[in-house]
């Protein structure tokens, strides 16, 4: 194992977990040793080491692309020079690329090949992942208080989602479900607290209850845009105008966490927050 393949984990929580994930995967398979790059950003101030246990190796120093074979799913660091991940559906045209090189490794939706053809390695890198101990405690003690037996959960995000009719349906969904099935306990969690303290009024619903909230990076401008509408302080073009600091992401993850043991309502809506509860689940 000479060769080093660094994963480059950038945006929100979701994106960041789905380069993790495949980006160990591909090391595994490659046999490769994985280093993850997990810088701070207003979309995830928490660093790596305050949400996971050190079961790779990771660093804040910023890579220079120069040094690497570079696969990405979109210009980043600052260099168009890389093998677009879109482009790519097979394993053995990613070691093709490599030629023995490092990688720089940036995706934020997970390869079909990933899912498929490296199903097996897929498992494994999964298996590794630890999340920080007290994250899965806060999570167990939520459900241990609030429900004796199985559950449904429903995630709803609203800040800078952008899909209001549909979230708007969901909500509405969901309450249907609350007052026809009395019997049956729900859990509730969103980037909202109001909806979630709203939704949460009914004696068959609990949330964690969370102390810091999704908020806006630059208060007066709309939650989302086209990329560049908003300048990040240190240069970056934004397409979300969102501000979520270490507590936020911590407690984010619980939610995922309870999600993750429930009967989800819904398969995917478009956000990676609840893909990751997906896939997260049987894990914990």
């Amino acid at each position: 194992m000479n060769n080093k393949l660094l994963i480059y984990c950038d945006g929100g929580f979701g994106n960041r977990f789905n380069s993790l994930i495949s980006g160990l995967t591909l090391a595994i398979k490659l046999n490769y040793k994985p280093v993850v790059y997990w810088p701070t950003s207003n979309a995830c101030r928490a660093s790596f080491n305050y949400l996971f246990t050190d079961f790779t190796e990771f660093t804040e120093v910023k890579p220079n692309p120069d040094n690497y074979c570079n696969i990405f799913h979109m210009p980043s660091l600052g260099t168009n020079k890389f093998y677009n991940l879109t482009t790519i559906s097979s394993f053995s045209k990613i070691k093709e690329l490599a030629r023995g090189r490092d990688i720089l490794f940036v995706c934020c939706l997970i390869p079909s090949f990933i899912m498929g053809e490296l199903h097996e390695e897929f498992l494994v890198a999964k298996d590794m992942i630890r999340f920080e101990e007290s994250l899965v405690s806060e999570a167990q003690k939520c459900i241990t208080e609030n429900t004796s037996g199985s559950y449904f959960g429903m995630h709803l995000r609203k800040t800078d989602f952008g899909r209001e009719a549909m979230t708007q349906s969901l909500e509405k969904s969901f309450r249907d479900a609350v007052v026809q099935n009395p019997e049956k306990s729900y859990f509730i969690c969103s980037d909202d607290k109001s909806t979630e303290v709203d939704l949460a009024k009914y004696s068959n619903v609990f949330r964690f209850p969370k102390t810091s909230y999704t908020r806006k990076y630059k208060d007066g401008l709309p939650w989302s845009g086209p990329r560049g509408y908003i300048k990040h302080s240190q240069g970056q073009d934004l397409a979300y105008n969102v501000e979520r600091d270490s507590e936020n992401v911590r407690q984010a993850i619980v939610d995922i966490l309870i999600l993750s043991k429930s009967s989800i309502l819904i398969k995917n809506t478009g956000s990676t927050f609840l893909d990751v509860a997906h896939l997260l689940k049987g894990k914990f």
